[in-house]
């Protein structure tokens, strides 16, 4: 995405009443002058978020979250700061701009025309199901799977008809040309053909539109209804779907997993479609493609804890062994359900119910253990030569685990688990790990990446240094009569804080062109969030405290010439040091009577103590 200006995010902003934003996801409740709710991202009986509409912010006092419309976007779409903003925009129909980035105008108009497109076929299709004879082969079928007439709406299933000229046609009517149902993947120009002849793609077939996380249609999986192969297709990949980033059913799954702080992964689109009917709402699945990196971080936005439900054949365990491994370098948590024999998530949800579907991901195991048990399966263990086999594979498994410490005491126990079950000497199994894994951490350490070094975290600063600075923001904030004077008395080189910098030079630049400065200007370009969190709080707790504004800014004002002060001390003696050093002898008696002076003043300059 390429960079937003800081005057289109301002505008954004100024443009969305956050009560508005807010109620859109959550149900808000007046008191007062303010609005009140159940915080959404933490569990509470007694609401404590309130959104306070002419601060255009919002806090929680529970758990001490807090911001503007696009920090609660943030925190409850699980998204980055930039897309967020985009969020904001889609969803009010402000056109975004970008300045140079990754893409241009072009790019971001393309993927508009896209996500149209997609919207409208999503639309067609789903008609062509909905006003078909009840015995139309696509809804046999969907009735057969025992699909319900509110799943098929809700994840507005369709089918996708033979007849491209009529599909052309009802798309011109809406503004959509041919060019763009090609580039959308929906429809061919035949090959064969001398002439302007065109087909669709995945005609004959029942459609299953693919949302991202957002509910925007990016592209379409279709399933045959006959015995043909491959059973199901999709669209192909276009510059808004990517099959190895995308998790069907992300959208209708996404709020349930915060809120369970786990996902249940299965393979198929009739297995996540069964099993929100059935009420595991919190189901989503892979594109009929390899699970990938990118499917990990994004079940990471919304969940601790993955769930990977397979079926009973041995296709299905095959399957989830080599997806394992993955999840070992993450940081999430993998457990593997294993469903009755012959039963995938839909069949078993059908014939044999929720209450059998649950009891199978109550006994969901995790990752080690069901290697164990898959290791213990596949060898002879009588045979000491294949018990070695079944044994080194098991320290092949342990070794993968990341170096961190954290990991120091899982790798103990599964060792002490393999020892037990297979009754061996500890000390032995330990001897034979660490041949194994000492030239894996070499390797991993002689050939890993060095990084870069990292720029100044928000929080990597003196905590008496954060709070000065951020009383002193606050301030300005609060009372914009007392920006003139700080313009005079700021020196970066006294806080010396990238971050905290930027923002009261955002403050003065404000202040500079519009003479007035409000919190959610400020935050709005805040993208980090326990800094945000802090202002909202120092900001709020002043205010209700009811403190003289002016007696705090003459504190502050002491404060940082006590701590200009103190920065200049410490620069002196640093350069007597190297002075003393380097046998300077003038030097280092002018920079003694320097220090002597500054020290004199932080004992006696009333504006120091």
């Amino acid at each position: 995405m390429g960079y937003i200006p800081e005057g289109k995010i301002l505008e954004i902003q100024r443009s969305v009443n956050i009560v508005d934003l807010i109620s859109s996801y959550i149900p808000l409740k007046r008191t007062g002058a303010n609005f009140k709710a159940l915080c959404p991202f933490h569990d509470e009986k007694t609401p404590s978020f309130v959104v306070n509409p002419s601060k255009q912010i919002f806090r929680c006092f529970g758990c001490n979250t807090g911001g503007t419309i696009f920090h609660f976007v943030m925190k409850y779409e699980n998204v980055e700061f930039p897309e967020a903003v985009k969020i904001v925009a889609d969803k009010y129909g402000i056109k975004m701009a970008y300045s140079q980035g990754s893409f241009s105008e072009e790019d971001q108009q393309e993927k508009t025309a896209l996500y149209k497109v997609n919207k409208w076929a999503a639309g067609y299709f789903h008609q062509q199901l909905l006003t078909a004879n009840e015995k139309f082969p696509a809804r046999a079928y969907l009735d057969r799977r025992g699909l319900s007439s509110a799943s098929v709406a809700r994840f507005l299933i369709g089918y996708i008809p033979d007849n491209a000229g009529e599909f052309i046609n009802a798309a011109k009517l809406k503004d959509i040309s041919l060019t763009e149902l090609m580039a959308a993947g929906l429809v061919v120009k035949r090959q064969e053909s001398g002439y302007d002849d065109y087909r669709m793609l995945l005609r004959g077939r029942i459609s299953f539109p693919i949302f991202d996380a957002r509910d925007k249609v990016v592209g379409f999986g279709a399933r045959v209804l006959d015995d043909a192969v491959p059973k199901y297709l999709n669209t192909a990949e276009t510059p808004i779907f990517t099959k190895g980033r995308i998790l069907y059913g992300l959208n209708f799954a996404k709020n349930a997993a915060v809120q369970s702080r786990s996902l249940m992964l299965v393979e198929g689109y009739t297995d996540v479609i069964m099993a929100h009917q059935f009420g595991f709402e919190n189901t989503v699945a892979t594109l009929g493609t390899a699970l990938t990196r990118d499917h990990i971080m994004q079940m990471r936005r919304y969940a601790d804890t993955i769930i990977a439900v397979y079926d009973g054949d041995s296709a299905g365990k095959k399957a989830s062994e080599r997806s394992l491994d993955m999840f070992l370098n993450e940081d999430i948590t993998l457990k593997i359900a294993t469903l009755p024999e012959e039963y995938d998530p839909c069949d078993c949800l059908l014939k044999l119910g929720a209450k059998a579907f649950k009891e199978s991901i109550d006994k969901s195991r995790d990752l080690f253990d069901y290697r164990l048990g898959m290791v213990k399966n596949k060898y002879n263990l009588s045979d000491i030569s294949q018990k070695a086999q079944a044994i080194d594979e098991l320290l092949d498994f342990t070794c993968q685990l990341p170096d961190e410490s954290s990991n120091k005491i899982k790798k103990d126990l599964q060792l002490r688990q393999i020892a037990g079950e297979f009754g061996i000497d500890e000390k032995s199994l330990h001897a034979r790990f660490m041949q194994k894994y000492a030239p894996q951490i070499y390797r991993k350490r002689a050939f890993a990446p060095k990084e870069a070094p990292a720029e100044t975290a928000p929080l990597a600063i003196n905590p008496s240094l954060q709070l000065l600075a951020e009383e002193f923001i606050c301030l300005l904030i609060s009372d914009n009569s007392l920006i003139e004077e700080a313009v005079r008395i700021h020196d970066p080189g006294i806080i010396q804080h990238k971050i905290y910098n930027e923002i009261i030079d955002r403050i003065f630049d404000s202040f500079n062109t519009q003479r007035k400065v409000t919190l959610s200007q400020v935050l709005s370009t805040v993208t980090d969030d326990a800094l945000t969190q802090r202002l909202v709080r120092v900001y709020d707790e002043s205010a209700d405290k009811g403190l003289d504004i002016t007696k705090r800014f003459a504190q502050c004002k002491k404060d940082l010439e006590k701590l200009k002060l103190q920065n200049r001390l410490q620069e002196l003696k640093l350069q007597r040091a190297q002075a003393e050093k380097t046998g300077q002898k003038d030097d280092n008696i002018r920079l003694l009577k320097e220090i002597l002076e500054c020290e004199k003043m932080l004992r006696t300059n009333p504006a120091t103590k």
